[in-house]
C-alpha cells in the first residue's frame, strides 16, 4: 500500500523519481530509479504520514546512477496521503 506513480515515456533508458513535502524540487530527495519498461514507482506507506502532502518529480536519466544533464524535471505532481 502506498502512492503509485506512473508517467509517459520520453524514450529514456532510465528515470529518477524525486519527492518531498514542499513544492520545491531543489529540496527534493531521490525516491527511486526505474528502467524505461517499468515507468512506475511506489512511495511505500511505511514512509508516509497521514495528512501530509507529497510532491513528486521525474527526470530522465542515462543510467541507474546517472542523470541526463540535458533533461529537465517533469511538472510537479502532488498527493495528500490519508490513512
Amino acid at each position: 500500500l502506498g502512492i503509485k506513480l506512473t508517467w509517459n515515456s520520453t524514450k529514456s533508458a532510465w528515470y529518477h523519481v524525486y519527492w518531498g513535502t514542499t513544492n520545491d524540487v531543489s529540496a527534493a530527495k531521490k525516491l527511486g530509479s526505474e528502467y524505461n519498461n517499468s515507468k512506475k514507482v511506489y512511495a511505500d506507506s511505511d514512509h508516509l504520514v497521514s495528512g501530509t502532502t507529497y510532491y513528486f518529480w521525474v527526470k530522465s536519466a542515462d543510467g541507474y546512477n546517472d542523470t541526463d544533464p540535458t533533461s529537465d524535471f517533469s511538472a510537479v505532481a502532488s498527493y495528500t496521503w490519508t490513512e
